[in-house]
């Protein structure tokens, strides 16, 4: 109420004293992080987004979530080279922690396929570039090799037979394919 009518001061003290209130609940730091969100506060959002990560250092969500505030950060020309490379390393290792705590989260490797390939458009070094999209390139084969593992259990689970893998590299004729 206090946030529609323009009253942005008051409205982050009822949100600060709901953190006070509820200092446990996930919930209330993603309400904090939207309010800043809105306010264009970026470093108060992922301050009130690690907060809640603090909480819950099991949930890889909760990595991801800060993970797709710095990819979406707007760092435009204006920003320098260096600021725009700490923000997406940020990023990388926010998504690294999702990863770790769950390998085949595919919104978080999707995630860090898209911070790899703005990284490498940031990178002036053509070689240190080709290094990062080599990296990047996995992400995007695993986002769809997760969903095909998904695919496959659930297709053995209702029709009680194992269904094998798809096969890897180029399809029979084109270049590269076996002969």
């Amino acid at each position: 109420m206090y946030e529609d009518s323009g009253r942005y001061d008051e409205a982050e003290q009822i949100f600060v004293k709901a953190r006070e209130a509820k200092p446990d609940d996930p919930g209330v730091y993603m309400q904090l992080a939207g309010f800043y969100n809105r306010q264009g506060d970026f470093a108060k959002t992922i301050e009130a987004l690690q907060q809640r990560a603090t909480r819950e250092p099991n949930n890889p969500e909760a990595h991801y979530t800060i993970a797709t505030f710095y990819w979406t950060r707007p760092t435009g020309t204006s920003a320098s080279p260096t600021s725009r490379k700490r923000v997406r390393r940020a990023g990388l290792q926010a998504v690294d922690k999702a990863l770790r705590l769950n390998k085949d989260y595919v919104d978080a490797i999707v995630y860090k396929g898209l911070l790899l390939r703005v990284q490498a458009a940031i990178e002036k070094n053509a070689d240190r570039q080709k290094q990062i999209l080599r990296e990047a390139e996995p992400c995007r084969r695993g986002r769809w090799s997760s969903r095909s593992r998904k695919r496959r259990a659930w297709a053995n689970s209702r029709s009680g037979r194992e269904i094998p893998d798809a096969p890897s590299g180029p399809p029979p004729g084109q270049p590269g394919a076996g002969a």
